[in-house]
Parts: structure tokens; C-alpha cells; sequence
């Protein structure tokens, strides 16, 4: 997958929106990569992905000592302040954590998993 960040925008700006991007592909927004390291969640609304999405952007920007505009992203997408039951709170903390590892430096190496094994078609006679 491919992140194109408009270069117009001054860095810390630019790193929000890389966070913002990046959670959208570690949250499974865009589906699974081949060996499902990270899930696969195409079934959620705009709404849900666009919380989840800003709020790892949130969480990994001021952990760095950025302020950004995410609380009010994040407002425009509640409706009457409710958080959508849909949004995982778990992924969010997860998700954050990995960036947040990558932003850093601290992240380990991602160890490879084994391709997935191909079913052979037999027939039952």
C-alpha cells in the first residue's frame, strides 16, 4: 500500500497525517495484507474508521509532544457525542502503540510469517 501526504503541509502536520493513514491500514480499514498480520475490517462505516483512524493519530502526536486539530475531527464524526459501539478500543491502544514504536525507533524487526499453505483439490469417489 502507498500513502501520498500532500507536500504542502509542514511537518508536523505531515506527520499527523501519516499517523492517520497508517492507522487506516494497521486497523484493517483497507483490508488484510497476505500473511494477516494486521486484520482485515472492510465491514465497518466511514464514521467508525475516520474515530479510529484520528484518535491513533491523536494518541501517537501528543505522545511526541505534537498538538494537532484531531479532537475536533474526531467531534465532527460523533453524533450527539455518542461513540459508536462499532469503534474497538482495544485496536485503537494497539495500533497507536505499534506507530507509536515505529515513530520512535523502538520497534523490534517484524518477523516473517510462512506463506499460507495451498489447499489441493480431491476427489472423493
Amino acid at each position: 500500500m502507498r500513502i501520498a501526504i500532500h507536500d504542502g503541509l509542514d511537518d508536523p502536520s505531515r506527520f499527523g497525517v501519516l499517523c492517520h493513514e497508517l492507522a487506516h491500514i494497521l486497523l484493517g480499514h483497507l483490508g488484510t495484507d497476505w500473511d494477516q498480520w494486521w486484520p482485515g475490517r472492510l465491514n465497518l462505516d466511514r464514521r467508525t474508521a475516520e474515530i479510529e483512524a484520528e484518535s491513533v493519530a491523536y494518541i501517537v502526536t501528543n505522545h511526541v509532544g505534537l498538538k494537532g486539530s484531531s479532537a475536533a475531527y474526531v467531534s465532527r464524526h460523533l453524533k450527539g457525542g455518542e461513540v459508536p459501539p462499532s469503534v474497538s478500543v482495544d485496536y485503537i491502544a494497539k495500533v497507536a502503540g505499534h506507530i507509536g514504536q515505529m515513530a520512535t525507533g523502538k520497534m523490534l524487526p517484524r518477523r516473517p510469517r510462512p506463506l499460507p499453505k495451498k489447499k489441493v483439490a480431491t476427489k472423493h469417489g
